[in-house]
């Protein structure tokens, strides 16, 4: 079975949860934030489990994120089979599906003023703030 059927599954298996049969997955899919914290939960238990070496720890707490993942992608309406699509033009465009480039006006947009362009505050030289 694909890599995406999997997902395509898991999503369906989480679309039939009920309060009854799956309480904590219920509670996730009602509330929106709390599947967005434990996305980035899980995130960061992955990179500590990589950071110690710990393939075992990597590989369970990998699992947790992508339960999570696909937990937000039903409670935002996302099928997986889109997010592989956005993997495969990716992968299209650059010969493997990492992150994209950004555009050079958009990062200049997102970080905001250099640290020179920024104004000093009352009483501060440039010579102090340049230590």
């Amino acid at each position: 079975m694909r890599d995406a059927q999997r997902f395509l599954l898991a999503q369906r298996h989480v679309a039939a949860v009920t309060a009854e049969s799956h309480p904590r997955t219920a509670r996730l899919l009602g509330s929106g934030r709390r599947a967005a914290q434990k996305v980035i939960e899980e995130a960061g238990e992955v990179a500590l489990e990589a950071v110690k070496g710990r393939s075992t720890g990597i590989v369970r707490e990998s699992a947790d994120l992508l339960y999570h993942l696909v937990v937000l992608w039903r409670r935002a309406h996302i099928d997986p089979s889109d997010v592989y699509a956005e993997m495969q033009r990716r992968a299209d465009a650059l010969g493997i599906a990492e992150k994209l480039p950004k555009r050079s006006g958009d990062a200049e947009k997102s970080r905001g003023p250099s640290r020179s362009q920024r104004s000093l505050p009352a009483g501060q030289s440039s010579a102090r703030r340049s230590r």
